[in-house]
C-alpha cells in the first residue's frame, strides 16, 4: 500500500507494521489515516494473505483535502491487485467514483457501482450516511 501511495505522492501514509487484531474468522488491520479517511484490511487467518480491504473517506469542506482522500483511496484500493495497479484499477476506481458521485448529487441517494477485474470485485458507494466507502475483495 506505501508503495502505491508514495507513486502518488501522497502525504498519507500507513505505519510499517500496523496493528492487526485477531479475531475469531478472520484477522483485521483498522488503519486511520486522518479524522476523515481510514481503512479497514481484513487477512485470511490460516494463509495470512489480504482478502478485503475497505476504504471509507468522509468528505470535508476543504476540496484539496478530498481530492489527496481520493487519489489515496485510489492507490490503496488498487494496491490489492498487486504492484503498478494505478493505471488500470486505479484509474477505474476514480471513474466509478466521479459516476457515483454524479449521480448522488442528481439525485440525492445513495449510489453504488461494481466492476470485477481478474477475478477481484471493487465496489464503490456514496451514502448520505457512510460517505465514500471503496471495497475491494476476492470475486465469488
Amino acid at each position: 500500500m506505501n508503495a502505491a501511495l508514495l507513486e502518488i505522492k501522497s502525504h498519507y501514509k500507513m505505519a510499517e507494521k500496523p496493528k492487526v487484531q485477531k479475531c475469531n474468522v478472520n484477522d483485521v488491520v483498522n488503519y486511520q489515516f486522518s479524522e476523515k479517511f481510514s481503512v479497514v484490511i481484513t487477512i485470511d487467518k490460516k494463509t495470512q494473505n489480504v482478502i478485503g480491504i475497505t476504504s471509507i473517506i468522509t468528505p470535508t469542506k476543504d476540496r484539496n483535502e478530498n481530492m489527496a482522500m481520493v487519489a489515496a483511496d485510489a492507490a490503496i484500493i488498487s494496491a490489492f491487485e498487486g504492484n503498478s495497479q494505478l493505471k488500470t484499477v486505479g484509474k477505474r476506481t476514480i471513474e466509478i467514483l466521479n459516476k457515483t458521485l454524479a449521480a448522488y448529487a442528481q439525485t440525492k441517494q445513495d449510489q453504488t457501482e461494481r466492476f470485477i477485474h481478474n477475478g477481484k470485485k471493487y465496489t464503490v458507494n456514496v451514502s448520505s450516511t457512510l460517505g465514500m466507502l471503496t471495497s475491494a475483495e476476492l470475486a465469488d
